[in-house]
């Protein structure tokens, strides 16, 4: 396989896909510790700065420069994207149910496809519109709304406003990112992604008054396996794939995310799993299966692109 051909692309979307599927093992471990949702998020982004920074200060100086012309990107997805849509979708939990909120937010890839066509002229094709419907419905199930949705009441609007708002803000990072993966190493554009993330939750969260707890060696070392494997590899890996590949695409293989969560969750924290969440991972996998193969035609990036 040509490493920078959009199969290849295609590979790095699915790989941080399932590394973003682990996710909930680390949530799960630091909720138990007493951190709340957006401390969480605030020690993800810190362990991700700290990851990359060091690993670039020793190996690739050069890749910490950030140009001018970056910052409103990075402001993009950093504030724009990371930080609203994490307090986006933690404030619609409190308003709907988990799952209602979980399938407002993966209308996040809808997103795409359609900021893909307004500002890359990426086409919307039928093949691409089947699997979008496929992976919006099939993350509606795997998330538990068929099984919910006769003993809920309506959803309050505030709420769905919230969720939706996590999924528009989440597809942010794609079109902000975008762009910028032409241009600068992935690991520029994702350190000062998080930079910009932390600085933009520091205040909100205060986290410096958890130091003790931080610095505990259960804890420290779970924030660090957090800010290694499903965020600093995992947002490279995508931020490549970005470059190899239409964003619309991109955001419909990171739906797989949900079902290496589902699987995960039956083998380690022995859930349930239901029939319409096995429907929902079929119709996700049926998806994928339908835009990996719709690629062919992209051209391959430019082999001065930088890597």
């Amino acid at each position: 396989m040509n490493p920078r051909s959009p199969a290849a692309g295609a590979l790095f979307v699915l790989i941080a896909a399932a590394l973003w599927g682990t996710l909930g093992l680390f949530v799960h471990r630091l909720q138990e510790r007493g951190f709340t949702a957006l401390e969480i998020v605030a020690l993800r982004a810190a362990a991700t700065v700290l990851w990359l920074g060091g690993v670039l200060a020793v190996r690739a100086p050069a890749a910490l420069a950030a140009p001018r012309w970056a910052w409103p990107s990075f402001l993009g997805t950093g504030v724009l994207s990371m930080a609203l849509f994490n307090w986006a979708y933690f404030q619609a939990i409190d308003l709907v149910s988990l799952s209602i909120a979980a399938t407002l937010l993966y209308t996040g890839p809808a997103f795409v496809v359609l900021l893909g066509r307004l500002f890359f002229k990426e086409p919307i094709t039928g093949r691409k519109a089947i699997a979008l419907g496929l992976s919006t419905v099939g993350a509606a199930l795997v998330s538990g709304l068929g099984s919910t949705a006769a003993s809920i009441q309506p959803p309050p609007a505030e709420g769905v406003f919230l969720g939706l708002l996590s999924g528009f803000a989440y597809a942010l990072y794609s079109l902000f990112a975008k762009p910028l993966a032409g241009r600068l190493p992935a690991q520029t554009i994702v350190l000062y992604t998080f930079a910009v993330t932390f600085l933009a939750l520091a205040a909100p969260t205060a986290l410096w008054k958890k130091a003790a707890l931080i610095a505990r060696p259960d804890v420290l070392g779970i924030v660090l396996l957090f800010g290694l494997f499903p965020t600093a590899l995992a947002y490279l890996l995508y931020t490549e794939g970005l470059r190899r590949m239409e964003a619309g695409r991109a955001a419909m293989l990171a739906t797989v995310e949900p079902v290496v969560a589902l699987v995960l969750g039956r083998f380690v924290f022995h859930d349930r799993l239901t029939a319409g969440q096995t429907i929902g991972a079929a119709a996700i996998l049926l998806a994928v299966v339908l835009i990996a193969g719709a690629g062919s035609a992209e051209r391959r990036i430019p082999p001065s692109a930088p890597a």
